[in-house]
């Protein structure tokens, strides 16, 4: 996945060399163009439920939606040659990858479904054209977001956002264009949280927060601000969108897992034990013994058959965040 065949950045050469020869203009002299790629309505369609909530955020970043089958195959790639960011429904569509300028931040919306399918198969076209490729998972279109539609029974299915994953989509997106605003911003709210000067970090994030949202220590910063001022609930709201943006942080997860234990709220435990296990089976065995907890449902214990399992919410120490 880490490699391309030389045809195909001879075959970008000499695409993106047509789209030179036969630009006129104002094709020659156009500014850098931030590009949503929408698909028509047709019967095999897999659409984004909400998409409108997404059209809305990208119109208001200056993005153009355009539609692929509305241009011929040198037209499609003269679109790409413009473009500085590119946000795309994963599909076939993206093969046009391979033209863009290099840097270029292209963002393939992608659920996990597709990541389990389809994980690698445009990665020798950013390699190719020296894109900065970026996949940005949401959940699917699936009345259960906690299993993954069977591919040949449903096919790949559909997109859903919500108002957060919109968000959290704007802030990686201005990541990219104000990148140099973005690192002095985490550098400042790293400084804070690490003097626990929790009132001027969280008047930081007031201002800022629609900027870093997509990124795990700001939620993590949050949670200590939360918890600074006793408010352990807000803290576990913030620990729990945290881990789903770092769920392979041991300190991060057990963060969690204590605080949520201590505050009875047994639907957040069951949330962070899942991602625990799945990315760290054998420390997450360590954490729940030590802890004294009986493992959850599905996880097979270490200990003779017979031996009686204990409910997760047996009383503990308190846990300062």
């Amino acid at each position: 996945m880490n490699s391309y065949a030389q045809p195909l950045r001879m075959l970008r050469d000499r695409v993106v060399a047509r789209v030179q020869e036969t630009a006129d203009d104002q094709a020659a002299h156009a500014k850098p163009r931030r590009l949503y790629v929408r698909r028509r309505q047709a019967g095999r369609l897999r659409g984004i439920v909400n998409e409108d909530l997404l059209i809305e955020m990208l119109d208001g970043l200056g993005f153009e939606t355009v539609y692929f089958e509305d241009h011929n195959v040198l037209e499609q790639a003269r679109l790409m040659s413009q473009a500085e960011i590119v946000v795309s429904v994963h599909g076939a569509g993206m093969t046009n990858m391979l033209y863009v300028p290099e840097g270029c931040l292209v963002v393939e919306l992608s659920s996990l479904q597709i990541i389990m399918l389809r994980f690698g198969d445009f990665n020798p076209l950013a390699l190719a054209s020296k894109a900065k490729y970026l996949h940005f998972v949401v959940d699917h279109d699936w009345p259960d977001q906690e299993t993954i539609p069977d591919f040949k029974t449903n096919s790949i299915v559909g997109l859903k956002v919500d108002e957060l994953a919109v968000q959290q989509l704007r802030a990686r997106l201005l990541e990219h264009v104000e990148e140099v605003e973005f690192e002095t911003l985490m550098e400042e709210g790293r400084s804070l949280n690490d003097a626990s000067d929790f009132d001027a970090l969280a008047e930081l994030l007031d201002d800022y927060a629609g900027r870093l949202l997509h990124k795990a220590d700001m939620h993590v910063w949050a949670a200590n601000c939360a918890a600074s001022g006793g408010d352990f609930h807000g803290a576990l709201d913030h620990l729990l969108r945290a881990v789903r943006l770092g769920p392979m942080r041991q300190s991060l997860l057990e963060r969690g897992l204590l605080l949520a234990h201590r505050l009875g709220q047994q639907i957040a435990f069951d949330a962070i034990a899942s991602d625990y296990f799945c990315h760290s089976e054998s420390a997450a065995r360590s954490f729940f013994a030590e802890n004294g907890w009986g493992l959850p449902d599905g996880i097979e214990p270490d200990v003779p058959s017979g031996a009686e399992k204990q409910t997760y919410l047996q009383p503990v120490a308190d846990v300062t965040v």
